[in-house]
């Protein structure tokens, strides 16, 4: 289907490890990748083991806090520039990001946190040095008002080649009752986000409130699902190597990393890879971003994440680490 790709958009999230060949110089070539996150069952402070060594890996980039509401977003993660350097996974490595735009929703509040892309927000001296291109990019975007997905496409603010799609999901010209013709239409949608990114090293899924498991009591083909990636449509992409990062949106159905200790167990048992970690955004609501990774990617995503810890950005974010049990 065609539609219009001028869509208000949000920022939501995360994170800058420049350089983590920087990191590794510091005395840290052997692993002792630093405490990590201490919660009950899979999900706990560990260090990582002795044998990682200390490489050039995913250089995630990010942003604390909100710009626009969603379905407008400028990004819902930076992390999308999670695979902007993609050196360890080879030197023609692609991200890519499937969107999963909705219909509009004017109704609500979604987008009214930009104020901190002023120069003179009091936030500004703490964020803008964290990542100066990005936050100047975000800034000059929404001083023109042009907060759509198609600017970020456009404008810089994703890494050179990514690979994206933004199709709408959207049943709104089928009836409520029409359940055998959403889940065509949704299967199509999904088949039409493979073939997009289809060679990409990583994949960004953007859902807009979030991960549900395939047999959630609300199935898929609800009217409001589409705000939600059910994990076993997340499958297709790792089965063909392709590690990912998912948005989830915290609730308040449990405390944050109970939520991120259930998610990622969700993940375990929904898809063919181990998941990695969550890395928590605070700011402004809570956010999770949760890190899929194969067995090619996999050492090297720990290194990056475990420098993330020890960078600047560990004041705006915390990895949770996922304890197979």
């Amino acid at each position: 289907m065609s539609w219009p790709r001028r869509r208000p958009v949000r920022v939501r999230l995360v994170v800058a490890v420049e350089n983590a060949e920087a990191v590794a110089a510091q005395g840290q070539s052997g692993g002792n990748p630093g405490r990590i996150a201490d919660l009950d069952d899979r999900i706990r402070r560990v260090r990582a083991p002795a044998r990682q060594t200390r490489r050039a890996a995913i250089r995630i980039v990010g942003c604390a806090g909100p710009v626009c509401g969603r379905p407008r977003r400028l990004l819902e993660a930076w992390a999308t520039r999670l695979a902007r350097r993609l050196e360890p996974l080879g030197s023609a490595a692609l991200p890519g990001v499937v969107w999963y735009l909705t219909d509009d929703e004017a109704h609500n509040d979604d987008g009214k946190h930009i104020a901190y892309l002023g120069p003179s927000h009091r936030l500004a001296r703490h964020l803008r040095p964290l990542a100066p291109d990005l936050y100047d990019r975000l800034a000059e975007m929404v001083g023109n008002g042009d907060r759509s997905v198609a600017a970020l496409e456009r404008n810089g603010v994703l890494p050179p080649g990514t690979r994206t799609y933004a199709e709408r999901l959207s049943y709104a010209s089928l009836p409520p009752g029409a359940s055998t013709a959403r889940r065509q239409l949704r299967g199509q949608w999904l088949s039409h986000a493979l073939d997009s990114t289809l060679g990409c090293d990583l994949v960004f899924m953007d859902p807009d409130n979030g991960l549900r498991p395939a047999n959630h009591p609300v199935p898929k083909t609800r009217t409001k699902a589409v705000k939600h990636a059910y994990i076993d449509e997340l499958a297709p992409f790792v089965q063909r190597g392709q590690s990912l990062v998912a948005y989830h949106h915290a609730d308040r159905s449990a405390p944050v990393p109970k939520q991120a200790e259930h998610r990622l167990a969700d993940l375990a048992s929904g898809i063919a890879a181990s998941p990695l970690a969550a890395v928590r955004a605070s700011r402004g609501t809570t956010r999770l971003f949760l890190v899929v990774s194969t067995d090619a990617h996999r050492q090297r995503l720990c290194d990056r994440l475990a420098a993330l810890e020890r960078s600047p950005w560990a004041s705006e974010l915390q990895v949770y680490w996922y304890v197979d049990r």
